[in-house]
């Protein structure tokens, strides 16, 4: 079976290793996301993302500015992204909360896999390419990360039996470290959580943390709530609550991002959806 892979990136304008972890983390979390078959629906064109501070008048919540802050679960929700008319991404545009260009992705595709894909600065300079190498007469694949003067600054790879991603893992040259990450499913097939084990690759000691990411979904494929905790599980750093609103497609225009259960919202995401004629 043949798909292809989708690509959100969390880092905006540090390239430190703290950044490159999680950007790693989140892209092999989000590309699961992305490959649920219900998550997009209808031909998309075109997704244009901004979110905004929640603020409450009156008991009525309502959009403030647009946020600075990120989602815990690692996606920058101010973005552009274009697709062709097969539903594959082709470009995806991050851009400031000032609404100012940060980075341009381009990808690249082989039989209907992903296979490179070339970031770019504000400027349109290229500074990272990410290749995927994927092994004969099988889904698993190698990716391999270069800055832009092709030194190599991570490799990684990807374990995925049928339609899961049973793990993956990458090597961070700069850190020495070895990032695993083993994703678990509940009955329905779904995402349940992903637990980041740390470890050194010269020894194989543990090396900071270990992270464990609990996620709900609802019946669209999408995120309704999300759990994280930090070296225990007595009690969870991140617990996010997600309401969304949905065009007639079954796609969401509108999500509201609530700190708990019972909490107030802090974030509302928009988006506007334009589809293929």
């Amino acid at each position: 079976m043949k798909r292809f892979i989708t690509l959100l990136i969390c880092c905006i304008s540090t390239y430190s290793s703290l950044f490159a972890q999680n950007d790693y983390f989140q892209y092999e979390n989000e590309s699961r996301i992305l490959r649920h078959p219900k998550l997009i629906k209808g031909h998309v064109k075109s997704i244009r993302a901004i979110a905004y501070d929640a603020i409450d008048k009156f008991g009525n919540i309502e959009s403030g500015e647009i946020t600075t802050s990120f989602l815990n679960w690692g996606l920058n929700m101010n973005y552009l992204r274009t697709y062709d008319k097969r539903g594959r991404l082709i470009e995806e545009k991050e851009y400031s909360n000032f609404q100012e260009l940060i980075l341009t992705d381009k990808y690249s595709y082989e039989n209907n896999n992903i296979s490179i894909i070339n970031r770019y600065d504000k400027s349109g300079i290229l500074w990272e390419r990410i290749q995927y190498k994927y092994q004969d007469n099988s889904e698993n694949y190698a990716v391999y990360c270069f800055d832009k003067s092709g030194d190599l600054k991570y490799t990684g790879r990807c374990i995925i039996d049928g339609n899961q991603i049973i793990e993956n893992g990458m090597a961070e040259i700069g850190t020495n470290t070895l990032y695993t990450y083993k994703h678990r499913y509940n009955a329905f097939g779904e995402l349940s959580n992903i637990e980041l084990v740390q470890t050194k690759l010269t020894d194989d000691t543990p090396k900071g943390l270990n992270i464990l990411c609990e996620y709900k979904w609802d019946k669209y494929g999408n995120i309704i709530e999300f759990i994280k905790y930090v070296g225990t599980m007595d009690k969870p750093n991140v617990y996010n609550v997600i309401q969304y609103k949905y065009d007639n497609y079954g796609n969401w225009t509108q999500a509201i991002v609530y700190n708990g259960v019972g909490k107030m919202p802090y974030m509302i995401i928009k988006r506007t959806i334009v589809y293929h004629q």
